[in-house]
């Protein structure tokens, strides 16, 4: 039996990597000779001792890179990728000096994976879509004897109040877009559907630190902006829940609705654990859910549009999906169906174990063809080795990585950072016609030419220019055709094209590609 050494990372900052570590011991415990060491806890001797008694290790550790090449070991590190692909391959040039060839990132999502590969050009490092499991506790059966009634009053909620139940779970983040997610509950309710909406987790200190902020306070805007909204009987804070709760939720509800575009957002767990309890999801197509929403299967996608002030979700898209699934009870029923079937297909613990034990044995088997350091320079593309660089002048200039980074971001030194999460996005070039709908995604201040973007998430302030005004206080927060825009303009729709298209590059309008609503 082939022997594995696994790192856990102890101080891990999320649940979720908490949970993956658990996934990670769990597979290789039960088909390797496993150790188990703490990062951190280890010297750089013992490394050594380690390092020459073990055929692979996964997790890592700075002693154990340092042990690896001060004592010339050929032994190579699995290493998960944890959102690797948006974060611009950071860990690979971090690491660059210490990684060698054969060494393998784990992407769970075929997302990670693609950003990655556009990028790299020859196979130094290993790169496996491995899909993470969910326990399989949320594919058992709701218990009978517990009703939607009782369910609901262990929250003081009356689940007759509403007609049909919305649920968010996870961390309470402003990248998760729950602001979005409220004016998704306005809209259904403007247009007559008795909604609720149930939010289940905690606020969490996680922010965007390369673009200067963090999470804090973001609950309590929430709260301000239900009020704002007029919905306060209708969405409903649960807090943190235990694992038997949240699955008697998922069998209560009505949709699990998620409109994240966390950065980081390489897989998706929630939506997964809805899928397995026969719940479909309305969520963004970012990141991991291009592999976990199957359209029409297991619910359905909401685009979003990569622009120059960053990333804009198409909500009102989301309530066209929703109002779909709510007023169709044989596509409910459907997709009942088919969430569990398709989500037992790919998501089990089983099938974890299988595929991580088949990664493992062709890593090591594959490290007897390759050894040595990176050779960066052939190993990316060009605009990629420029984004290092200017990485690494950064770093040296300012003497921090993070502030090296938040210039990147900000101060849009480089353009890859766009084209990593474009990947993530997959956001196709904007063809018009004389019926499409738009609409501006976000509230706007405009204060005579100038407009605030009251975004948390990607805030910005533009001069507008008098046709960008014009166009602006016409379309207001409604939703108007382009022939509509012409005729309030008295332009010819041609003309009205030309001035819409740079506003939807700077955010301030995107299409409404649905046309339901």
């Amino acid at each position: 039996m082939r022997r594995i050494l696994f790192i856990r990372d102890e101080k891990a900052p999320f649940e979720s990597v908490q949970l993956l570590q658990d996934m990670f011991y769990d597979a290789l415990s039960d088909r390797f000779d496993l150790t188990v060491k703490s990062a951190g806890s280890v010297s750089k001797s013992e490394y050594n001792g380690l390092l020459k008694s073990h055929q692979a290790i996964v997790g890592t550790d700075m002693n154990l890179f340092k042990a690896r090449k001060s004592f010339n070991l050929r032994v190579p590190v699995v290493l998960p990728s944890y959102g690797l692909g948006t974060r611009g391959l950071l860990q690979i040039w971090e690491w660059r000096e210490l990684l060698q060839k054969g060494d393998a990132f784990i992407c769970p999502s075929t997302a990670d994976l693609a950003s990655i590969l556009v990028h790299i050009r020859d196979k130094q490092l290993n790169f496996c879509h491995l899909p993470y499991p969910v326990p399989d506790f949320y594919f058992q059966n709701k218990d009978s004897d517990i009703s939607k009634a009782e369910i609901f009053s262990r929250f003081g909620i009356d689940h007759q109040s509403q007609s049909s139940w919305l649920m968010y779970s996870g961390r309470i983040n402003q990248q998760k877009n729950i602001h979005l997610s409220l004016r998704v509950v306005k809209a259904l309710v403007e247009m007559n559907h008795s909604v609720g909406l149930l939010i289940v987790g905690q606020e969490d200190r996680s922010g965007f630190p390369e673009l200067g902020w963090d999470n804090t306070g973001y609950e309590e805007e929430l709260k301000n902006l239900i009020e704002d909204l007029q919905i306060q009987d209708r969405v409903h804070f649960l807090g943190l829940v235990d694992r038997q709760t949240m699955h008697d939720l998922y069998h209560c509800v009505d949709l699990h609705l998620t409109l994240s575009t966390f950065r980081t957002e390489d897989f998706g767990f929630t939506s997964v654990e809805a899928m397995a309890c026969g719940l479909p999801t309305v969520g963004t197509a970012w990141g991991g859910f291009w592999d976990t929403i199957k359209e029409g299967i297991t619910g359905y996608r909401v685009p979003v549009h990569m622009t120059s002030m960053g990333f804009r979700v198409d909500w009102r898209a989301a309530v066209s999906r929703i109002i779909k699934i709510l007023t169709n009870p044989d596509l409910r029923s459907y997709l009942e169906m088919s969430c569990k079937i398709y989500s037992r297909s790919q998501f089990t613990s089983r099938l974890f174990k299988d595929r991580f034990e088949e990664a493992i044995i062709r890593i090591i088997e594959n490290q007897d063809n390759l050894d040595g350091s990176l050779d960066i320079q052939s190993m990316v593309d060009e605009p990629t080795l420029d984004f290092f660089q200017d990485l690494d002048t950064g770093h040296k200039g300012s003497g921090s990585l993070l502030d090296a980074r938040k210039n990147l971001y900000a101060n849009k030194k480089s353009k890859r950072v766009n084209d990593f999460f474009t990947e993530y996005s997959r956001s196709q070039p904007i063809v018009l016609s004389r019926d499409f709908q738009i609409y501006s995604p976000l509230p706007l201040r405009i204060e005579g030419n100038q407009t605030t973007i009251l975004d948390r998430n990607w805030p910005g302030r533009i001069t507008l220019q008098k046709s960008e005004l014009e166009i602006l206080n016409v379309i207001s927060h409604n939703v108007k055709t382009l022939t509509d825009l012409a005729k309030s303009l008295n332009l010819t729709l041609d003309e009205v094209i030309g001035l819409i298209q740079p506003m939807f590059e700077k955010g301030l309008l995107i299409p409404l590609q649905d046309t339901q609503i």
